[in-house]
């Protein structure tokens, strides 16, 4: 029933009334509302969170300082009076040497799964905030090293949708950067799992069931003896599961995946000298 847009002006839009359009006629009983007047440059990218139409989060482009704010964001979009707070806030991740409130923001995405967690394309890669107030920088897969910067991020794109009896969809929260150059990637971990421990792994590690509809999840522990830890990142690189336990002298052992929504998530278990990981989908 609602849409935002906005524009090179400045402005955002917020459009209400559509499900009651279904011709040219219908177009005049349309609420159209400026919900931000100007943002001091293009508002370049605009993410409402699939599970909250009131919250929305926006990007602003153009180099040099915007004192308001080059990301902002509102808990009360559909409101009459529409609050936005800057949380482009900070001094830059790493020691990177970067003038963080100038850098050029993209496109924006609300994490589907967990509407803490807010990315951001940029000037110099993507950055990624997870319910604190401070951003790092998440271009692994995209550069050498974890803290590098990389090439213009312009778009990004979430999978919201999940699967379902009626559906197919296999990549359900799984979220796209379009690059200046470089192509389009896919999010992977942003952890100190490196991309290659997963490929290894993958070919002699199955957990099961995968996907999981269920409350557990089982890991294979054949060959491990003593205590393992056992973590479970969802695709954001946020931890969800980082438990001890013990695997000596059992085939397998069972962790509780109640808690995880809909998603791909990465399971690791590791000893100070082994480690295995593998990906799973949960489906609810």
């Amino acid at each position: 029933d609602v849409m935002f847009y906005t524009g090179w002006n400045g402005q955002v839009t917020r459009v209400t009334g559509l499900r009651n359009v279904y011709s040219q006629e219908d177009v005049s009983e349309l609420e159209v509302t400026n919900i931000l007047s100007s943002a001091g440059a293009a508002v370049t990218g605009l993410s409402v969170d699939p599970n909250d139409p009131n919250h929305v989060v926006i990007s602003v482009g153009g180099y040099g300082a915007n004192g308001a704010g080059k990301v902002r964001e509102t808990f009360n979009a559909l409101g009459s009076n529409v609050t936005w707070n800057n949380i482009w806030t900070g001094n830059g991740p790493n020691g990177l040497g970067l003038n963080f409130n100038n850098i050029p923001c993209y496109d924006v995405v609300i994490d589907a799964n967990n509407p803490s967690t807010i990315v951001v394309g940029t000037e110099f890669g993507i950055f990624v905030k997870n319910g604190s107030a401070n951003w790092e920088i998440s271009n692994i897969g995209m550069e050498n090293g974890p803290d590098g910067v990389t090439a213009p991020v312009f778009d990004l794109k979430q999978q919201f949708r999940s699967s379902h009896p009626w559906s197919n969809i296999t990549n359900g929260g799984a979220i796209y950067a379009g690059t200046h150059g470089r192509g389009i990637f896919v999010n992977g971990i942003a952890s100190d799992v490196e991309e290659e421990e997963l490929v290894a792994e993958e070919a002699t590690w199955t957990v099961f069931p995968n996907p999981v509809v269920g409350e557990e999840l089982n890991l294979p522990t054949a060959g491990w003896q003593g205590q393992a830890r056992v973590e479970i990142f969802d695709l954001t690189g946020r931890r969800w599961v980082n438990d001890v336990i013990n695997v000596g002298g059992v085939d397998r052992v069972r962790t509780e995946v109640r808690e995880l929504p809909s998603g791909y998530y990465v399971v690791r278990m590791s000893q100070a000298d082994a480690v295995k990981a593998a990906k799973f989908v949960v489906r609810r």
